[in-house]
């Protein structure tokens, strides 16, 4: 009777485990949506060629609010079309892995070190910077309203077009975004 009780509970468990996974491929939607920075230095070239702030959010793998900032709010506005290269250069970096890239400046950099000196280490934190590295806008550290996260989103944005002295104004709600 426990043989069957033992072979019964692991036949359900990966019933759910195989279950589960099958239906999060079903559903067609992308994990993650807002690319890993991978290099520094072609971001910031983007981001000098078409005169946009870029827009980094420093997450952690371990931070449930990384996740549901990226999956309430970056992902979509990155899947949405309307934010990637015409408004902002968005990327996200994850603190906690050992990865060293290209910077501003072409030298390589840590991303952990370079986190930590720039005291984005508490996470999730958005930071706003030109194509040269300097801080824009004021950041964005943690969640307080998912609701109104994009409104803060661009209110920063809209001074870092005036840092940049780009025209280029959003207007306070995302739905007005057309």
């Amino acid at each position: 009777m426990l043989q069957l009780s033992k072979t019964f509970s692991r036949l359900i468990g990966l019933i759910l485990m195989f279950g589960l996974g099958s239906v999060q491929a079903q559903s067609g939607k992308p994990e993650n949506a807002l690319p890993e920075l991978t290099n520094l230095q072609a971001v910031a070239q983007e981001a000098k060629q078409k005169n946009l702030p870029i827009m980094l959010m420093f997450g952690a793998t371990w931070c449930d609010f990384c996740h549901t900032l990226r999956h309430e709010v970056l992902d979509p506005m990155e899947l949405g079309g309307l934010y990637q290269g015409k408004y902002v250069v968005m990327r996200h970096i994850v603190i906690d892995h050992e990865l060293t890239m290209p910077g501003f400046d072409g030298k390589p950099l840590n991303m952990r070190t370079w986190s930590d000196n720039i005291h984005a280490d508490l996470t999730p934190t958005l930071v706003f910077f030109d194509s040269q590295g300097k801080e824009i806008a004021p950041r964005i550290v943690g969640i307080s309203n998912l609701d109104m996260y994009a409104a803060l989103i661009h209110q920063r944005l809209n001074l870092g077009y005036q840092a940049l002295n780009n025209p280029i104004r959003l207007p306070a709600m995302p739905e007005q975004l057309k």
